[in-house]
């Protein structure tokens, strides 16, 4: 029985009781729940880091070229479906200048020629109003939080219409309030969660879905994979420390016994690769690559795969 149960109802207190049993979860297994303050010194330390490219920003912000700051968040998953939102802004504007506010996000955005920096992103803060127009992302809701700053230029002009338009459209992507009757009604009107970003965020081809990423290949010998070898991938854990990720966690003994039928009653001569992170580690896998890959290795392991089995978004999506 799993600990978290789609809501039947649109009432939130439903959302607000399937939040308690997590937070009671995370309580009794010691895992940190706990959503990233704002603090001022946290504000004042991510500043200082970036002071070097603040002075560019606040001078050069002029004319008439489009600026946009983007704030990233979450795990690869949730990266990856917002990356289709800079993607959209970037074929509506091919002249647009980008800065993202996450610096440890650069190897999944690094292919995008229009990004000038990657800054620390608790900057943006005291940034913001040097920019046209402000996209954010926060844990917890799959919504694009759009910051219009000057309304007069003409990338903010069609994304303001793109807005007025979607809501009279898709009134209950908006409703972050009532976030799993949004997830329904998205799925009744064949929308999915990358449809429902690029809608918030008023860019055009909301139904151009794209989840590529620019990554090195790497040998899979480092990993101790041998050539031409036969093997699945599982990733059982959780990318996103901050979030409510360990209510998608299944037991060790199901996986346990998951594996056991693959080895005893599909094939034995198929190797199991455990990859991810934060993942328990499970014993009756036959390579250990948790918190062994970069981005480059995983994303190789993945590539040559037959099968890819999760618990989380982000692998499953590079699988695909």
């Amino acid at each position: 029985m799993p600990l978290y149960k789609y809501p039947q109802t649109q009432d939130y207190t439903v959302f607000n009781e399937n939040r308690n049993k997590i937070l009671e979860y995370a309580q009794k297994h010691k895992i940190n729940a706990a959503l990233h303050k704002n603090t001022v010194f946290t504000l004042i330390k991510d500043c200082l880091k970036s002071f070097l490219r603040i002075p560019i920003i606040l001078f050069t912000n002029t004319g008439n070229n489009i600026y946009a700051a983007f704030v990233p968040n979450g795990g690869l998953g949730d990266i990856l479906r917002q990356k289709t939102v800079l993607k959209a802004l970037v074929e509506m504007y091919p002249d647009i200048v980008i800065d993202i506010y996450n610096k440890s996000k650069y190897p999944l955005f690094k292919e995008i020629k229009n990004i000038r920096f990657f800054l620390n992103k608790y900057a943006v803060d005291i940034m913001k109003y040097k920019y046209d127009i402000v996209i954010e992302y926060e844990f917890n809701f799959e919504l694009s939080k759009v910051f219009v700053i000057n309304s007069k230029k003409r990338a903010t002009v069609k994304i303001l219409e793109n807005l007025k338009k979607y809501k009279k459209q898709y009134p209950y992507c908006f409703d972050g309030q009532k976030y799993f009757f949004m997830q329904q009604e998205a799925v009744k009107n064949k929308l999915n969660l990358i449809n429902v970003l690029k809608i918030t965020a008023g860019v055009d081809n909301i139904d151009n879905i794209s989840l590529s990423i620019s990554y090195t290949e790497k040998p899979l010998s480092r990993f101790g994979i041998l050539p031409k070898e036969k093997y699945i991938t599982v990733q059982c854990g959780f990318a996103n420390k901050d979030n409510f990720g360990h209510a998608k966690l299944w037991s060790d003994e199901n996986w346990k016994r998951l594996l056991a039928i693959i080895k005893n009653k599909i094939s034995p001569d198929i190797k199991i690769v455990q990859v991810g992170v934060n993942s328990p580690v499970l014993k009756n896998a036959d390579i250990n690559a948790v918190n062994k890959t970069s981005l480059d290795g995983l994303c190789s392991i993945l590539k040559t795969s037959l099968l890819h089995i999760d618990t989380d978004c982000g692998c499953t999506l590079q699988k695909l």
